[in-house]
């Protein structure tokens, strides 16, 4: 005999923590150990824009590989720009300037588990080949912490250590 039921599954655990924004673990590539927690947002995004061939076919007769962008922005609080910038600085040819300097973000998340809960391995994302691009800083009046914007180009980002497309170096 046939149902007409549909069965929902939903996952063995029901009460497990998820990350938060407090999980997150911020540091550069050029001072690994050193970590920087005076950000109030990390943006990152990618994508890859692939083109169909189609030819005098109606369907898609193949695709290209595609064309691979990465982006991200930060928001620093502005009381801590100037380590920020210091960071950043370390890293250009006179140690001194900021739009010429190269760097990695690594972003590290690791849950703090309940009392008898696993502890779940620690996820990297890694921003490869950064550099500022702009910063901008919005101000007004009220009780909110001031912030810069600081927006980046990325050459390519890893998610959980695994390549946007083979052959890039890890």
């Amino acid at each position: 005999m046939a149902s007409n039921s549909v069965y929902q599954q939903y996952p063995g655990n029901l009460s497990s923590f998820q990350y938060q924004y407090s999980n997150l673990a911020l540091s550069f590539a050029s001072a690994p150990s050193q970590y920087f927690p005076y950000l109030t947002s990390v943006n990152y995004s990618d994508t890859n824009d692939v083109v169909e061939a189609r030819g005098i076919s109606p369907y898609p007769m193949g695709t290209t590989l595609g064309e691979y962008k990465a982006s991200g922005s930060l928001e620093v609080q502005k009381l801590y720009l100037p380590d920020f910038l210091k960071l950043i600085a370390n890293g250009s040819p006179d140690k001194n300037s900021l739009y010429d300097s190269v760097f990695d973000i690594i972003a590290q998340y690791q849950l703090r588990p309940a009392t008898g809960q696993e502890q779940p391995p620690v996820k990297t994302d890694k921003l490869h080949g950064c550099r500022i691009t702009g910063m901008s800083q919005d101000m007004s009046q009220g009780n909110a912490v001031l912030t810069v914007k600081v927006t980046l180009y990325v050459a390519y980002i890893t998610w959980s250590d695994y390549l946007p497309l083979a052959g890039l170096p890890q």
